[in-house]
């Protein structure tokens, strides 16, 4: 046993020192040895420790290359499983008794852990993010490809945030206000910009002096229209605020982050009671790349509709205006689905976890004979507004799916449908749909009268999406509404507590 340990950790030490002089543009496929050998040593306590520095070292190369925007082959789904791995070792050494498999398990008051899912994400089974708090400071171990903890109450009006971080560049926490995360880059400049899109950099004048401590104060003042950004006590930069903005307060950290944030102070500040979630013209908080980057281009917003593309060209005010501006970018709206197949699956979602005790209402556009129409999701189900009853489908996970189910899936369960047939809807009109979340079950509402009501799935992140299939109809909705819990008041103070 004494010599297959000490082969063992020899081979862990080879691979380490391997790992540090193959070649900047050396394909991901290329470490799988690498990978069998941390997946093995999660069962080998005797291993964990040296195989815990062996995938730091791989992690320290992901960084490193990717500060240095250096392009290499496939980087994101090994960076993710390199996490992963390192992730599961750091757990059981500090839990020998846990089991390799394990899910973390999040619970931090007041706040709610989500992690970005897409379906490439969900097929490679990875675990969602490992948040923990201990002695007032929230840590982040690796989990997806962003990791979010959201405040669970929606925060409106003037306030002013405090805190520290203890990181700069890839491994800083970004708190996330009004749908913009601010940051630190590594070089030392200011970094503001919306999940998902390119961040702005902002030179800091004077540069920012490192912190004897590790840590970095911040202080963010949202004020009317404005939100004013100071470090260290130094007013850094002021950035304009949309009056419509997200109320959500968020931290967010990259998957290979490792971050601690402490000391979240508030003053100020309104527990919101009604948020319109279509307000704006960029929706920051709602995804469009489930699917992927064309799913991207598929929802923008013009005037007070949202529109998810399909197969017919919605016609604008101004009969000779076929492109429109998304991101920055012009783009051409199509006749047609190009060469996609079939049941062409679509998902707006909304990025923010629906607290219990929520009521969301949006109004969505029909006419069968035009191809218009959409449906409500949450879960990862879809619910299917069809003439004779709601039929449930389970949202794919493309070219990726495991488990046995094809795009045009559908359902119907009649224990859970309520009322008669037909169901309620207008044809050529715009019809109301109110969810309703109450005590782990949701319930849909069309033109006032319950039509569905179902448990929710607990093993599922919380969100409200619009789901249509792309080569069949075009999505129209407006006036998308969420009332939060009654009864929620605005913190005062900390908010970061310990559990009790």
């Amino acid at each position: 046993r004494r010599r297959r340990f000490d082969a063992s950790l020899g081979a862990l030490k080879s691979l380490a020192e391997r790992s540090r002089t193959l070649p900047d543009l050396t394909p991901a496929y290329e470490f799988d040895p690498e990978l069998l050998v941390l997946w093995g040593s999660l069962d080998a306590p005797e291993l964990r420790r040296e195989a815990k520095t062996f995938a730091d070292v791989l992690s320290s190369r992901i960084k490193r290359l990717r500060t240095a925007k250096v392009e290499f082959h496939d980087p994101d789904l090994w960076a993710l499983r390199i996490a992963d791995m390192s992730n599961r070792l750091e757990r059981l050494i500090a839990e020998p008794k846990a089991s390799s498999l394990d899910e973390p398990v999040v619970s931090i008051p007041g706040w709610t852990a989500y992690s970005i899912e897409s379906y490439d994400d969900r097929a490679a089974a990875l675990p969602r993010a490992r948040w923990t708090l201990k002695d007032g400071a929230i840590a982040h171990a690796p989990g997806r490809s962003k990791d979010y903890l959201i405040y669970q109450t929606p925060i409106g009006g003037d306030y002013q945030l405090d805190y520290e971080v203890n990181h700069l560049g890839l491994d800083q926490i970004r708190v996330v206000i009004g749908g913009t995360a601010i940051a630190i880059s590594d070089d030392k400049k200011l970094e503001i910009g919306a999940i998902g899109s390119t961040s702005r950099k902002i030179d800091i004048k004077p540069p920012l002096d490192d912190s004897p401590s590790g840590w970095f104060s911040f202080s963010i003042a949202v004020k009317g229209n404005m939100t004013t950004i100071s470090i260290g006590g130094r007013k850094i930069h002021d950035e304009p605020i949309s009056a419509s903005r997200d109320p959500w307060i968020c931290l967010y950290q990259e998957a290979l982050g490792r971050g601690s944030i402490r000391g979240m102070k508030i003053k100020g500040g309104v527990a919101e009671t009604r948020i319109d979630l279509s307000a704006g013209s960029s929706l920051p908080a709602w995804r469009r790349d489930y699917f992927g980057a064309r799913s991207a281009k598929a929802w923008f917003k013009r005037g007070g509709e949202i529109f998810g593309k399909g197969p017919k060209r919605y016609e604008d005010d101004d009969a000779n205006n076929r492109r429109f501006m998304y991101e920055g970018v012009m783009q051409s709206r199509s006749d047609e689905i190009e060469n996609r197949g079939s049941d062409v699956e679509a998902l707006f979602v909304y990025n923010r976890p629906i607290p219990d005790g929520s009521t969301i209402e949006y109004e969505f556009y029909r006419d069968d004979a035009a191809k218009i129409g959409s449906s409500p999701a949450f879960g990862g189900r879809a619910f299917l507004i069809e003439r004779e009853g709601v039929k449930v489908h389970t949202i794919t996970d493309l070219g990726y799916e495991t488990r046995g189910i094809k795009a045009d899936n559908a359902v119907a369960v009649e224990a859970d449908r309520r009322g008669a047939a037909p169901l309620p809807v207008k044809d050529k009109a715009w019809n109301r749909m109110k969810i309703t979340l109450h005590d782990g079950k949701i319930m849909l509402t069309l033109n006032e009268r319950l039509i569905y009501e179902t448990a929710i799935d607990p093993a599922e992140p919380s969100l409200f999406e619009i789901f249509h299939y792309e080569d069949r109809t075009e999505a129209r909705i407006r006036k998308v509404f969420l009332s939060p819990p009654a009864g929620g008041d605005a913190p005062k103070g900390s908010l970061i507590a310990e559990p009790r």
